[in-house]
C-alpha cells in the first residue's frame, strides 16, 4: 500500500505523531503496537532529518489520507481490543485527516464487531464503496 501513497516527510512525521498518541490513548501500551510502529517508519523509509516544520501536515490526497488511516485502524487492532479511548482518538484523527466522520464511525464499528479477530478485506471495501462513489 505505501508504494502508491505520496507522503512528504513532515506527512510521515504526523503519521507517526498521530500513531503514538493512539497508542497512548488508552494507557495500555502494547509491545506490539510499538513494534508496528516501527515497522511503518521502516516501509516509509522516514528519517526525523528529513522533517522541514515543526508544523503538523496532512497528505494532499485523498488515498494518502485514507491510507494513514488505515494504518492508524490496523495499530489500534494490534492488541486484540479496540478501547473507547482509542475510539475517540481514531475519530479525532480521522478528521484532522478530512475524512468523512460517517466513513470513520463505518470503520470503528466495524473494528468493535471483530474485536480479537481480522477485518475482513471486503467489509472494509464494502465501507469505502459506500462513501467514495
Amino acid at each position: 500500500m505505501h508504494d502508491q501513497i505520496h507522503l512528504s516527510a513532515d506527512d510521515k512525521r504526523h503519521l507517526l505523531q498521530m500513531m503514538i498518541s493512539l497508542i497512548k490513548a488508552d494507557q495500555l501500551e502494547h509491545p506490539h503496537e510499538w513494534q508496528y510502529i516501527r515497522e511503518i517508519s521502516q516501509q516509509l523509509d522516514y528519517h526525523q532529518t528529513e522533517t522541514t516544520t515543526s508544523e503538523l501536515t496532512v497528505p494532499k490526497d485523498e488515498p494518502s489520507r485514507m491510507a494513514c488511516f488505515y494504518y492508524l485502524l490496523f495499530l489500534s487492532k494490534i492488541d486484540g481490543n479496540v478501547s473507547t479511548a482509542e475510539e475517540n482518538k481514531l475519530y479525532e484523527h480521522a478528521l484532522k485527516l478530512g475524512l468523512n466522520e460517517l466513513m470513520a464511525r463505518d470503520f470503528v464499528d466495524l473494528l468493535r464487531d471483530h474485536q480479537g479477530r481480522p477485518v475482513p478485506p471486503q467489509k472494509m471495501i464494502a465501507v469505502i464503496r459506500r462513501y467514495m462513489s
